[in-house]
């Protein structure tokens, strides 16, 4: 636990406000806490009980458009199932002064059984990157109606944003998203039907070699058969990158591409039958 602290201490600059808490106690302690705003809010009581004092914080913080899920996000009673055995999980959140924010609980120690006893309730300002991924899936949404499926991919959190999904599939492998992305992808590309095309949708979604293969490229694509026996295109676009080129956002699209497909391949299939 020292040595996460002392990590922690370390990156502490990245954040605005950073608290250790004991869930079995339900008692915190401040690591940092920088930002006006965020000292008047989140200490404006003297409350020993974290629950309550973290409930109120969040009531005074949080924007009424994403009170109720921050609300969820901070309950205490469900956070051990929510964290499982991740080591963060995180939630983004627009703050009362509109300033886009994310919210994040790292497991500082566990007991012997493995359940989480102490978190890291940290607080960082994301205002800037936030706009700017919102302003380009704005510009990909007056094209949604080219496509089945948009959602924005945060490698950072391996988290996922919802635009538009038409396909249940789809939609139902969102909604298991939140801070496992890059999981949930892999066992929607597994349990595709055995095709031809199934190894390169499972190589395309790999996120270790992304950066590699979009070096030279803002988007590349593959096309795939799908659940229902239906062939489509999956893409992916740069959204962001870090300061040191690495990819931390990218734009995932699907689109249907059946009938085209089907009709090119009839085609290659009547010229091998003329040979």
């Amino acid at each position: 636990r020292e040595s996460m602290r002392g990590k922690l201490n370390s990156a502490a600059s990245i954040f605005v406000s950073m608290h250790s808490i004991d869930l079995v106690n339900d008692t915190f302690e401040e690591v940092s806490c920088e930002n006006e705003l965020l000292n008047k809010k989140l200490h404006s009581d003297t409350e020993v009980s974290a629950s309550k004092h973290l409930n109120k914080a969040v009531t005074k913080l949080v924007a009424e458009q994403d009170l109720e899920e921050m609300i969820g996000f901070t309950d205490f009673d469900t956070l051990a199932e929510r964290i499982g055995q991740r080591t963060t999980i995180t939630c983004e959140f627009l703050s009362v002064t509109d300033k886009y924010c994310r919210g994040r609980f790292i497991v500082e120690s566990r007991d012997e059984n493995g359940r989480v006893t102490n978190v890291i309730w940290a607080i960082e300002i994301i205002d800037k990157e936030k706009r700017e991924i919102l302003q380009a899936t704005s510009r990909i949404r007056a094209l949604s109606d080219f496509y089945m499926s948009i959602c924005e991919l945060d490698l950072v959190t391996d988290n996922v944003v919802e635009i538009k999904n038409v396909h249940p599939g789809v939609a139902k492998a969102v909604a298991q998203c939140k801070d496992n992305m890059s999981e949930v992808f892999q066992g929607v590309m597994n349990g595709l039907p055995e095709s031809p095309s199934k190894q390169a949708a499972i190589d395309f979604i790999d996120f270790d070699t992304i950066d590699e293969r979009m070096k030279d490229t803002n988007t590349i694509t593959v096309e795939y058969l799908s659940y229902g026996d239906l062939w489509v295109r999956g893409r992916f676009i740069i959204l962001k990158k870090n300061s040191e080129g690495k990819i931390t956002h990218l734009l995932w699209s699907l689109e249907n591409i059946n009938a085209e497909k089907r009709s090119i391949l009839k085609l290659e299939e009547d010229r091998k039958s003329a040979d």
